[in-house]
């Protein structure tokens, strides 16, 4: 399939306006950092539930608390995961009492609603379990990731959280445009029936192509050491295909094309966010366990 210069060039002008705009809020400060994730959390939630309601029509009978009770839990979660190392946290010392009193008000409120169910609680249950798993504690692990860093360390003078995320974010994009360019020059391979524009060529060369440019930056920028921003790479080229191709699933169960409209010509959150969210957790884990390994 020859790559068209018009989408491409549409495609790369909307997605240059987009990290701009990730990134100003990603490095302006701690504050626009955690707000814009909140954000982002919230719309994402909101996505999953509509997805889940076409899914399963009867979710969307449920009273309203029990759908939003989830999403407010995960507000606090994701602000009680803030260490305290960050100045953020120093500077807000009842951030974890405000957190923890956010969580237990959710959490009460949920489960007395949930008592009042008649029907539908396995349901309700099932997609309140899935939605945390799949972004409230994904999220609460990119905040703690973001603050655990203290600045005193041989490692942590260039704001190591921030860095971290930083890579993932800049692997992320990387990965998904050489996916995209190869599988557009040379694919003809289909990866998978959930989602037929893959390419295994694509697949493969764009997670090969990450790893290379992202390690090769790291290399005359210092950014990282080498050892740590390539697995972050490859987490994100491998990890990052399978989030895409779970967010797809849903919308194939759900019978939608996009998970919203919130972002013109991209989709929803989820659509932009997917391979992100499902690549955190394994960033958090290689990052402490490379950690373990050099200390």
């Amino acid at each position: 399939m020859a790559i068209n210069p018009g989408a491409l060039k549409t495609r790369a002008l909307s997605s240059a306006v987009f990290v701009a705009l990730m990134l100003a809020a990603v490095l302006w400060s701690q504050w626009s950092f955690y707000l814009l994730f909140l954000v982002i959390h919230c719309g994402c939630w909101i996505e999953l539930q509509r997805l889940f309601g076409r899914t399963t029509p009867e979710y969307m009978y449920v009273k309203t608390e029990l759908r939003s009770m989830p999403v407010i839990f995960g507000f606090g979660f994701m602000l009680y995961c803030i260490q305290p190392e960050s100045n953020f946290y120093n500077q807000n010392y009842f951030l974890k009492g405000f957190a923890f009193g956010l969580m237990i008000t959710a959490f009460v409120v949920w489960l007395f609603r949930f008592l009042q169910l008649k029907s539908y609680k396995k349901i309700v249950s099932r997609y309140t379990l899935l939605g945390f798993l799949y972004l409230s504690l994904t999220f609460g692990l990119l905040f703690h990731l973001r603050s655990s860093f203290p600045a005193d360390n041989r490692y942590f003078e260039i704001d190591f959280g921030l860095r971290i995320v930083l890579a993932l974010m800049f692997s992320i994009w990387i990965n998904d445009t050489m996916q995209y360019i190869v599988g557009s020059l040379i694919g003809k391979t289909p990866f998978s029936k959930i989602s037929p524009k893959k390419t295994w060529e694509g697949t493969v060369g764009g997670i090969l192509m990450c790893v290379v440019v992202i390690s090769v930056t790291g290399y005359f920028t210092g950014f990282l050491p080498l050892t740590l921003l390539m697995p972050i790479a490859a987490i994100a080229g491998i990890f990052g295909t399978m989030g895409d191709l779970l967010e797809s699933r849903l919308k194939r169960n759900a019978g939608v094309k996009d998970s919203g409209n919130i972002l013109p010509g991209h989709g929803g959150f989820l659509d932009r966010f997917d391979s992100f969210i499902f690549s955190i957790p394994f960033v958090w884990m290689a990052v402490f366990l490379w950690l373990k390994l050099h200390h």
